[in-house]
C-alpha cells in the first residue's frame, strides 16, 4: 500500500492539487480569506434586485 502511494504522488498534477488543497486550506483556517468573502458578498448584496422591484 505505500509502494502504491509513493507511486501515486510522482504523478506531477496529483502532488501539486495535493499540495494547493493543502495550502488553500491552511490559509483558509487562519481567516485570510474572510475579509475577501465578506467584500464579495457584500457586493452581491447590493447588486442584487429591491424586493419587491422588476
Amino acid at each position: 500500500m505505500v509502494a502504491n502511494l509513493k507511486s501515486l504522488f510522482r504523478q506531477p498534477v496529483i502532488l501539486s492539487s495535493a499540495i494547493a488543497t493543502v495550502l488553500l486550506v491552511d490559509i483558509e483556517k487562519l481567516g485570510v480569506f474572510e475579509l475577501l468573502e465578506m467584500k464579495v458578498y457584500d457586493q452581491m448584496m447590493q447588486l442584487r434586485a429591491a424586493p419587491g422591484r422588476r
